[in-house]
């Protein structure tokens, strides 16, 4: 007689994680509704610790474990059976008592040590102050979610409240002179960019969340703004051979506004891109384009020239009125269109925008 062929049972399909998720977010279409609202998704999960699915999970964990070991023969006595949900009827109440729902990770030596002799000082009584002192800073969030802080309470004693961070003073104050003291030693090895990035800042003074530079920053006595974290007095600080040079060349532009120096003018004088970009950053020079440089109030200037002429103009007639050179002029009346402050009807022919 042939052997019968093996036939696999088909598995169960599992919905993917993805779908999982949609379905308890709400967002699939057999997500479960409220009978009161109409919103869909398991609305309770919010308003519970998340202690309690992690609780559920090790007990599911240890049933499954039990009930594979009696089914292979590795564990003695009485057959488990595969573990299932009693009724509500039949199922004695219990609890867990958990004293830390987000218990931190230890990684040097001694850290157990140093952890059990925290929990033998901590109640089974929720302690929001005592929460925020001893992990220094906490979310908010967290601690609502375990059910430490009421939604609506306001900041702990000796905390600092910023944005969904409850901050411990002390911690804060630490955030704080970190702060300042990376700037300063940035503005002291950039003497012609003072100000750190913010993402920068954030990362060497050990800060968790980008968002709280404000603060900090108000905290430290620092100003945030386009130039980076820095200090309110500092200021950019031009090395002594080159202060002179860039000083020469708004001398020369108050006599001739318009009369950018040309490239082999500025490396003579031995002045970067650097030092120009410093230039404008401190509001000594206005960059029209790449090698063109003026004053910053040579736009209305140049503006008011071109008012004077017959209109159309053409790049000509812009030349002769602002005395300059077409390298000059081209890129200066290009600037203007993009301003709005001129406009081009044709090929050659530009009207002044009144």
């Amino acid at each position: 007689m042939p052997a019968r062929p093996f036939r696999r049972h088909p598995a169960r399909p599992r919905p993917a994680s993805r779908e999982m998720n949609a379905w308890k977010n709400g967002k699939a279409t057999d997500s479960p509704a409220s009978n009161d609202t109409g919103e869909r998704g398991l609305l309770w999960r919010d308003a519970v610790s998340t202690d309690v699915f992690e609780c559920a999970s090790v007990d599911a964990a240890e049933a499954l474990g039990n009930w594979k070991s009696s089914k292979t023969g590795k564990r003695r006595g009485r057959k488990v059976l595969f573990p299932k949900f009693r009724a509500k009827h039949k199922d004695k109440p219990r609890y867990r008592l958990v004293l830390d729902t987000m218990p931190p990770l230890l990684h040097a030596r001694g850290d157990a040590r140093r952890r059990a002799d925290q929990l033998s000082t901590m109640t089974d009584r929720p302690d929001a102050a005592g929460d925020v002192a001893r992990r220094g800073a906490v979310r908010r969030t967290a601690l609502v979610t375990a059910g430490v802080l009421d939604r609506t309470a306001a900041a702990p004693e000796g905390a600092v409240a910023a944005g969904d961070w409850l901050v411990d003073r002390v911690v804060w104050k630490g955030w704080a002179a970190a702060l300042r003291r990376a700037v300063d030693e940035w503005a002291a090895a950039n003497p012609l960019s003072p100000g750190l990035a913010p993402e920068a800042a954030v990362r060497r003074a050990g800060i968790p969340d980008p968002r709280l530079i404000g603060a900090l920053a108000a905290e430290a006595g620092l100003v945030v703004d386009n130039h980076g974290v820095r200090g309110r007095e500092t200021g950019i600080r031009f090395p002594e051979p080159v202060r002179p040079r860039v000083g020469g060349i708004c001398g020369g532009l108050r006599d001739a506004p318009f009369a950018a120096p040309g490239a082999a003018d500025l490396a003579r004088q031995g002045l970067s891109r650097r030092h120009l970009a410093a230039a404008v950053a401190s509001g000594l020079l206005y960059r029209v384009a790449d090698g063109v440089y003026l004053l910053p109030d040579a736009l209305p200037e140049a503006v008011r020239r071109l008012a004077g002429l017959g209109q159309p103009f053409t790049v000509s007639q812009a030349r002769a009125v602002w005395d300059t050179s077409r390298r000059v002029a081209v890129p200066l009346l290009e600037h203007l269109d993009q301003r709005g402050l001129t406009c081009r009807i044709d090929a050659a022919h530009r009207i002044v925008r009144r």
